[in-house]
């Protein structure tokens, strides 16, 4: 599943809906109490928060990763191939993540 495809699970006044339109939906507060869109009143904006959230603190850890790469000039070479191991399995993770959407959804 890809990105664009977790985001038209949001919240239909959230603005990473591909589907949000701001000429109509612009007066309306995403997730607020009285939002009846689609995705809130069937809770797929819940488990797709939830997984926007997920992902974004894998990038926040990949993130802090690379750079702690960059900054360290003296790694060797058993370091660099435990770190190169670490960024796979943070692609295989979000792989997995983007996989248990597609089988909710």
């Amino acid at each position: 599943m890809k990105l664009s495809k977790l985001y038209e699970n949001l919240c239909s006044y959230d603005t990473r809906n591909p589907r949000y339109d701001a000429e109509y939906d612009s007066d309306f507060e995403a997730r607020s109490i009285s939002c009846y869109c689609d995705n809130c009143f069937y809770g797929r904006d819940e488990l797709a928060m939830i997984i926007v959230n997920m992902l974004s603190y894998a990038n926040d850890e990949q993130k802090g990763i690379n750079q702690f790469i960059s900054s360290t000039n003296n790694l060797d070479r058993d370091m660099s191939t435990m770190l190169d191991s670490r960024e796979e399995a943070f692609e295989d993770m979000q792989n997995k993540i983007l996989e248990l959407i597609n089988t909710l959804l």
